[in-house]
């Protein structure tokens, strides 16, 4: 494949993906307030999901949270524990002191990390190699409005179908979803089915 090609084939899935996440972060949303309706006016807490050929793919549920702690306040817990469970405290590098030092080290030295301001060489510390290269995309005001509308005449089939072709998808099976509760597992084989336009 080409670099001209490549760049283009991810610029086109960055965005694909993109789109994929918010609109699955947007139905799940609006799916646990259908769960939560349906709950509350039937008492299910179960539905089958199925394609649109009717072929069933699994399930999504309610699942309730149950009660459990979380820290409001660190120090208080910190002073609790200090207090209480003294061997329990791990001793740790305050961050705001450890990002200062680092960017007091000297930057040419090959191995060792040098603090610039007293030539002393801290114990614990090395240095990565710099210099390594690496891709950034970013796309145009309306780069992504484009990648979409070409989705949606169909222009982007190529693409698409060397990801739905690929072995990995094609044997992908459903497995439960932690976030939709104890959904039991489908024994049988997803299907790739074809793309259609880009939500919004």
């Amino acid at each position: 494949m080409e670099t001209k090609d490549r760049a283009t084939r991810v610029a086109v899935l960055t965005a694909l993906r993109d789109a994929i996440d918010t609109a699955l972060q947007n139905d799940r949303d609006d799916l646990t307030d259908n769960l939560k309706e349906l709950n509350n006016t039937f008492g299910v807490k179960v539905i089958e999901v199925e394609l649109p050929n009717a072929e069933k793919v699994g399930t999504a549920s309610l699942a309730v949270s149950e009660p459990k702690p979380f820290v409001n306040d660190e120090r208080l817990f910190l002073d609790w524990v200090q207090a209480s469970h003294p061997t329990e405290i791990v001793r740790a590098v305050r961050p705001s002191f450890q990002k200062a030092l680092f960017s007091a080290i000297d930057t040419t030295s090959a191995d060792e990390a040098v603090n610039s301001r007293t030539g002393e060489v801290i114990p614990g510390l090395m240095m990565s190699l710099g210099g390594v290269e690496r891709m950034t995309l970013r796309f145009n005001k309306q780069g992504r409005d484009l990648i979409a509308a070409a989705f949606t005449r169909g222009e982007l089939e190529m693409i698409i179908r060397s990801i739905s072709d690929a072995e990995a998808i094609k044997s992908m099976e459903y497995l439960p979803n932690e976030n939709l509760g104890d959904s039991p597992a489908n024994n049988e084989t997803i299907e790739p089915q074809p793309s259609g336009a880009l939500g919004s």
